[in-house]
C-alpha cells in the first residue's frame, strides 16, 4: 500500500539529470514538520522541485506479495518513485502471465508446483498504455537496464526466463512509456519443483582392479493412485496391475521432452475380454491435452497418439487397425522421428503403421503417468485395465531393428544412448508408488587406467597420462539439445604442459564436446565440436586463470581436486564453463548437431587415434539432459569437501606414548612432544592437553594444500586465562605460519578475548599477514568450536565460532606449508611461540571449502 503525501520537499544529496543509464537519484526527502525525513528516490526528470514546487509524493507503506508495488525495499526504490506534478503521467503497472509457470496464489491450498529448475519459460508482458516503449525485468531482483526487451504502443512482449532456484521465484516487470517514465513495479510469483536428475552419474566407487566402471541412471518415483497395484505377476517378474476404474501411477516432472523424437515402450496383458472403452498405458500431460497417449482401442487396437498443438482436437494417430491381443502379454512401442517426421507404432517388435507429422512441435511440462491419459488440468481419464511391466522412455527414436530387439529381450546399444527410465514393477504389493531408473551404461577400461584411487569422495579412475582411457561404446547426452557434464578432476603438481582431456564425446569426425585442461596456463576449457560438413569451427570456452604462457600458476590448481563444468545452453544458444562453482566463461553456440560416438573418459578420440591423455584422476561425473543453474552448481561443488585428517584424541600409541593416531584413513598421526598427553575431552572420551610452556603436536607432513582451498576445524579450552594469544593450530613452513588460528586476550577483562585466524601469503619476513578476527569476545575457559575455511579459488578467507560465521576477508592468498601441521604452537620469524594451555579435540582438516552447513554439523557434536 502507498500513501500520497503532498508538501514542501527538502532534498538532501547529489541531483542526476537523466540521460541514458543514469536517470535517477537516491537521497531522501523531508515531508514536513512533525514527519521527520523519511527515504525516496526522487525523479529527476522533476526538474521543477529546484524552485519549491508542491509535488506529489509517492511513500512506501508495505511490500505488497504480487501485484503492482514500488520496489522489494522501499528505501532503495527506483527513479520514479515520485511523481513531479500532473505534468508527469506515469505508465500502469504491467501484467505477466507464463504457461509454462503460472502465477502462484499462497491461499490456494492447492497452489501448483511446475517443472522445474534448469527449464526455461515464456514469460509475456503487457501493458494497457499505448505510449509504452519498453519493459524493464528482474529474475528475483528488481528491474535492471540490463534486462529490457523494446515495444511498441504498449504491446505483449514474451521474453524467456530460467528459473535458478527451487521454491518460490520471482519476476519482477515495470513498463517504461516514451518519455522515460516508469510504471510500478509488478511482481509476478511462481513456485519451481527440483530440476530433472542426472541422466547418468559414474561415482567411480568400483574396488581397485575393476575392468568397467559403471554409471547409475537416476531415480524417477511415480506415486500410485487409485487402484494401481504392484505385486502383481509380470512379464519378467512383478509388474503393475490396474482394474480399469481410477488407477494409475504419476511422476511430478515429465520424463521426456515432446518436442524432439523420443520412443515409448512396454509389455502389457489385456484382460481375457479386452477392452470396452480406450485403455492408456502411458501418457504425458500438457495443458489442455496430452502431449501422446500410448493406448489400447476396442476396435483400432494398439494406438500411438501424438497432440502437435495442446489441444485434444489436434491428435493425429498411428493405429494398429485391429482388436488388440486380449489374455496374453504384448510388446508395443510408439516412436517420434522428428527427422523423418513421422509417428510410428511397433507390435511385437513390427511395424503396423506409420503415419506423417507436420506442425509444431508440443513441449509438454506436465507428469508422465502409466496407467491413464491425464489430458489436461481435469484429472485421470481412460484407466488402463490389465497388466504393465518394462515400461521404457528413450530420449530418441529407435529403428526397427532396435525396436525388434527390444521385443526379442536384447538391449540395442550402438549409437543409442541409455534409456531415460525404465520401470521393472519389482515392488511389493504394499508400496505408495513405484520407480523408474534410468538404464545403466558402461564403461571399459583400457591401458593404464586404475580403479581404487582415493577420489574427492570414496574412489576415484585414474589415468597414467599414456595409454589409459575408458569407453563406453555408446553416447550419453545428445548434443544437439541442452544438456551439461559435471565432474571432479585431479592432475599432478609436476602435470606435463600440453593438453589433457578429462571426458568428451565423439562424433562422426571429431568430438561432439570435451571437457579439457589446456597448456601454457590456459586452466580448464568446455569445446564444443563443429558439425560434419560445416564451415564453422569448434567453439572453445577457455578458463584461463593465469597469464598467457604461465606454466606454473597456482591458480592452476595441480596437485588438488577442482570442479568443473561444461554446458551447452541451447536456448541462450551458448557453452557456459564453470570452475569450482563459479562462472568461467561462455561463447555463443549455434552449430547444433548430434554426436552420436561413444564417451571416453580420460582421453579424446579423433579419427587418427586416441590421443591427449590424461595424467590424473576423475570422480563423480554427471551427465544432464538439461542446463542446470547457477546455484546448482555452486551445490554440486561444495558437496564434496574431501576429508585429509581427523583426530579425535582417544588413545595414544606407542611406548612410552607419543602419538595419537589419524581416524580418516588418510594415516597421518600427530607426533605428541613436550608433556602433551590425552586426557578428559569433550567430543566422546578424549582430548589432546597441552600445559601452554612447551607441549604441542605436530605431524610429519602438512594434509592440506594451504595455497588453494581447505578447511580446518576443531574444539578448544584452555585451562588457564592466557595473558598473551595463543595458538591452537597452524600449518607450519620453514620460516614461518601459513595459517594460526589464536586466541587474543582482553587485557580489560581476563578469560574473554577474540578469536583470530592470521594467513601469510609468503614463507618470509616480508610476508603480507591477513588478520580475520571474531567482532565478539569469548570466554576462552569455556570449550568453542574453530573453523578456518579458505576458499582458494575465490581467495576468501572465513573464520567460523560455534558454527556461526564470526568474520571473513576476500582477496586472501596464502603461501603453500611444507613443513607440518601443529596443534597447540604457531611458528614466526624462525622460533616457535604461543603455546596452547590446555585442551583441543576432534581436529579436523578437509581439502576444499566447508560450507556453512557443514561446518555448522561439525559444532553441534
Amino acid at each position: 500500500m502507498w500513501t500520497c503525501v503532498r508538501g514542501t520537499f527538502t532534498i538532501f544529496g547529489n541531483l542526476c539529470v537523466p540521460c541514458g543509464e543514469c536517470d535517477a537519484w537516491g537521497g531522501r526527502v523531508k515531508v514536513g514538520a512533525g514527519r521527520g525525513v523519511v527515504p525516496a528516490v526522487v525523479a529527476a526528470l522533476a526538474l521543477g522541485l529546484l524552485s519549491g514546487g508542491q509535488p506529489a509524493f509517492a511513500s512506501p507503506t508495505s511490500d505488497e506479495r504480487g501485484g503492482a508495488r514500488e520496489s522489494r525495499n522501499g528505501a532503495q526504490a527506483g527513479p520514479e518513485e515520485v511523481a513531479a506534478s500532473s505534468e508527469r503521467v506515469r505508465p500502469q503497472a504491467p501484467s505477466v502471465s507464463s504457461w509454462q509457470y503460472p502465477e502462484s496464489d499462497p491461499d490456494d491450498p492447492n497452489d501448483a508446483w511446475h517443472d522445474g529448475v534448469g527449464k526455461y519459460g515464456d514469460f509475456t508482458f503487457d501493458s494497457p498504455d499505448a505510449d509504452v516503449v519498453a519493459y524493464r525485468y528482474g529474475i528475483n531482483s528488481d528491474p535492471t537496464s540490463s534486462n529490457s526487451v523494446s515495444t511498441s504502443g504498449g504491446a505483449p512482449r514474451t521474453v524467456q526466463i530460467l528459473p535458478q532456484k527451487r521454491g518460490v521465484n520471482f519476476v519482477t516487470v515495470r513498463a517504461i512509456d516514451a518519455a522515460g517514465n516508469a510504471s510500478p513495479i509488478r511482481t509476478y510469483n511462481f513456485r519451481v519443483r527440483a530440476g530433472e536428475p542426472e541422466h547418468l552419474a559414474f561415482d567411480l566407487d568400483e574396488e581397485a582392479g575393476a575392468a568397467e566402471v559403471t554409471g547409475k541412471g537416476a531415480l524417477w518415483q511415480a506415486r500410485l493412485t487409485g487402484d494401481a497395484a504392484p505385486g502383481g505377476e509380470g512379464y519378467r517378474g512383478g509388474g503393475l496391475h490396474l482394474a480399469g476404474e481410477n488407477g494409475y501411477a504419476a511422476t511430478e516432472i515429465p520424463v521426456l521432452d515432446t518436442s524432439k523424437s523420443f520412443t515409448v515402450s512396454l509389455w502389457a496383458r489385456l484382460p481375457d475380454e479386452g477392452v470396452a472403452a480406450s485403455a492408456t498405458a502411458v501418457s504425458q500431460n500438457g495443458v489442455d491435452a496430452s502431449a501422446y497417449r500410448l493406448y489400447a482401442h476396442p476396435e483400432r487396437g494398439w494406438t500411438f497418439a501424438q497432440t502437435p498443438g495442446d489441444t485434444p482436437a489436434s491428435e493425429r494417430e498411428a493405429s494398429q487397425g485391429q482388436p488388440a491381443t486380449a489374455g496374453a502379454w504384448t510388446h508395443v512401442a510408439g516412436v517420434f522421428n522428428d527427422a523423418d517426421q513421422e509417428l510410428v507404432l511397433y507390435v511385437d517388435g513390427e511395424r503396423v503403421d506409420d503415419v506423417p507429422w507436420t506442425g509444431a512441435h508440443s513441449r509438454a511440462r506436465g507428469a508422465t503417468a502409466l496407467g491413464a491419459a491425464l489430458g489436461g488440468p481435469g484429472g485421470g481419464s481412460d484407466f488402463f485395465s490389465g497388466d504393465l511391466d518394462e515400461v521404457r522412455f528413450h530420449d530418441d527414436w529407435l529403428n526397427d531393428e532396435q525396436v525388434a530387439q527390444l521385443h526379442a529381450g536384447t538391449e540395442p546399444v550402438v549409437g543409442l544412448r541409455p534409456a531415460t527410465a525404465v520401470w521393472n514393477f519389482e515392488e511389493a504389493a504394499d508400496a505408495s508408488s513405484v520407480a523408474g531408473e534410468g538404464q545403466p551404461a558402461e564403461a571399459r577400461l583400457h591401458g593404464g587406467a586404475e580403479t581404487g584411487t582415493t577420489g574427492v569422495r570414496d574412489g576415484a579412475l585414474s589415468f597414467d597420462g599414456e595409454t589409459g582411457h575408458a569407453l563406453t561404446g555408446r553416447p550419453v547426452v545428445d548434443t544437439s539439445q541442452s544438456y551439461a557434464v559435471s565432474l571432479w578432476a585431479w592432475l599432478p603438481a609436476d602435470q606435463e604442459n600440453r593438453h589433457m582431456t578429462a571426458v568428451m564425446q565423439g562424433g562422426a569426425s571429431g568430438p561432439g564436446f570435451s571437457l579439457h585442461h589446456r597448456p601454457n596456463g590456459g586452466g580448464w576449457s568446455f569445446m564444443g565440436g563443429a558439425a560434419p560438413g560445416s564451415d564453422s569451427a569448434d567453439v572453445v570456452v577457455a578458463h584461463s586463470p593465469c597469464e598467457a604462457g604461465a606454466q606454473d600458476c597456482p591458480a592452476l590448481g595441480r596437485g588438488t581436486w577442482a570442479h568443473v563444468v561444461g554446458m551447452h545452453d541451447m536456448d541462450a544458444e551458448r557453452l557456459e564453463l564453470y570452475v569450482n562453482g563459479r562462472f568461467a566463461g561462455s561463447q555463443p553456440y549455434t552449430d547444433r548437431w548430434e554426436a552420436t560416438g561413444p564417451v571416453v573418459f580420460g582421453a579424446s578420440e579423433h579419427p587418427d587415434g586416441v590421443r591427449d591423455h590424461l595424467d590424473g584422476a576423475i570422480d563423480d561425473v554427471r551427465f544432464y539432459d538439461r542446463v542446470i543453474s547457477a546455484d546448482e552448481i555452486r551445490g554440486l561443488y561444495e558437496r564434496h569437501p574431501v576429508s585429509t585428517g581427523r583426530w579425535q584424541f582417544e588413545q595414544a600409541e606407542g611406548s612410552p606414548p607419543d602419538s595419537t593416531p589419524d581416524s580418516s584413513g588418510a594415516g597421518t598421526p600427530l607426533t605428541l612432544n613436550g608433556g602433551a598427553a590425552i586426557g578428559p575431552g569433550w567430543v566422546d572420551q578424549g582430548a589432546l592437553v597441552l600445559d601452554g610452556v612447551d607441549d604441542h603436536a605436530e605431524t610429519t607432513t602438512v594434509p592440506v594444500d594451504t595455497s588453494a582451498g581447505f578447511s580446518v576445524a576443531g574444539w578448544a579450552q584452555a585451562a588457564t586465562v592466557p595473558e598473551e594469544a595463543v595458538t591452537v593450530f597452524s600449518a607450519a613452513g620453514q620460516h614461518g605460519s601459513a595459517f594460526a588460528v589464536r586466541f587474543v586476550p582482553e587485557p580489560e577483562d581476563p578469560g574473554w578475548g577474540k578469536w583470530q585466524i592470521t594467513m601469510a601469503d609468503a614463507d618470509s619476513a616480508s610476508a603480507n599477514v591477513v588478520m580475520v578476527t571474531s567482532p565478539m569476545y569469548y570466554d576462552v575457559l569455556e570449550w568453542n568450536h574453530l573453523a578456518l575455511v579458505h576458499d582458494g579459488f575465490r581467495r576468501e578467507l572465513t573464520l567460523y565460532v560455534n558454527g556461526q560465521r564470526a568474520d571473513g576477508s576476500g582477496n586472501v592468498l596464502s603461501f603453500r606449508a611444507d613443513h607440518s601441521l601443529q596443534v597447540g604452537r604457531s611458528r614466526s620469524e624462525g622460533q616457535w611461540g604461543e603455546y596452547w594451555p590446555g585442551a583441543i579435540d576432534e581436529l579436523r582438516t578437509f581439502h576444499g571449502a566447508l560450507s556453512p552447513d557443514h561446518v555448522a554439523e561439525l559444532a553441534a557434536q
